[in-house]
């Protein structure tokens, strides 16, 4: 295999943590996953298995966190379910205005519109599954914590049948 920037060949590792930046999401980490690497120039390129349940993973981690949504939280929650900005400021009665300021960081959201993107969120998952929605996962979001903690990173264990995602703190980890 050879890299896309400048040709040459790539080799294939496995690394502790990668930083899978190309989520969207900032702080998300995946934990012993095979890299493509590139010795010239520095490239990397995640092999990914179960992309789709990975993504799944994730949003439903995001779900159930018990800090605030960040804006790049809110608008992964919203590209998982293929909704434009407009579409989903009508879904969630803000403006639209409002809700870039939201995804784009510039205003932090209520935590009554934190709690009802999340829970919209599952809800049309849900129904674009056609599936009842998960009440533990419903029950677990009616508990989230109201207070901010310190930034967590969300690390996923790919193994077995479905991506286990758990929360470390940011400064405790190193990557690649």
């Amino acid at each position: 295999m050879k890299c896309d920037v400048c040709k040459q060949p790539m080799t294939v590792e496995r690394v502790e943590f990668f930083h899978y930046t190309e989520s969207g999401l900032p702080n998300v980490y995946l934990s012993g996953i095979e890299v493509e690497a590139c010795g010239a120039c520095g490239g990397q390129s995640p092999r990914i298995p179960r992309i789709l349940a990975l993504h799944e993973a994730l949003a439903e981690a995001l779900c159930l966190k018990s800090s605030p949504l960040t804006g790049a939280e809110a608008r992964f929650l919203r590209k998982e379910l293929g909704m434009r900005a407009k579409d989903w400021a009508a879904y969630l009665h803000v403006d639209a205005a409002t809700l870039s300021r939201w995804e784009n960081d510039g205003q932090a959201s209520s935590l009554t519109l934190d709690v009802f993107a999340r829970s919209s969120y599952l809800l049309l998952r849900a129904a674009q599954k056609n599936q009842p929605p998960r009440a533990d996962l419903l029950e677990k979001l009616s508990a989230i914590a109201q207070r901010y903690e310190e930034q967590q990173a969300m690390v996923i264990l790919e193994s077995g049948k479905k991506p286990r995602v758990s929360f470390r703190p940011l400064r405790e980890l190193t990557y690649v």
